[in-house]
């Protein structure tokens, strides 16, 4: 069964004209979210009932916007290379030992 673009469009409107109402009349916060959707609703019931009326013609699909992204990379500190160096060990199952190269300082305060 088809349904002719008017009798879509009548709907729609009429859907819009509920959530307006909704939104406009009521002071509860839930409510009137409720009725945003409802208009939301109705657009996307007009913007299909168009597409349909116009054989299928594709619906304008705006996709989001591009930056360029450049990656810097730093030199690796002491402490960063061994860990790194850790990890391929551990990926390779060479490990044996966890020691740093460097003593660990304690920050405990003094007694």
């Amino acid at each position: 069964m088809i349904v002719p673009a008017g009798a879509v469009l009548a709907l729609s409107a009429v859907l819009f004209g509920i959530g307006m109402f909704g939104f406009l009349a009521r002071r509860n916060i839930i409510l009137m979210l409720i009725s945003v959707e409802v208009m939301l609703n109705a657009v996307n019931l007009s913007l299909a009932g168009f597409s349909r009326h116009f054989d299928d013609c594709p619906i304008i699909e705006v996709s989001g916007r591009t930056y360029p992204v450049e990656t810097r990379y730093r030199p690796l500190s002491v402490d960063e290379r061994w860990v790194e160096e850790r990890i391929d060990q551990l990926a390779q199952g060479e490990l044996k030992s966890l020691r740093s190269p460097r003593p660990v300082e304690s920050r405990a305060a003094p007694r």
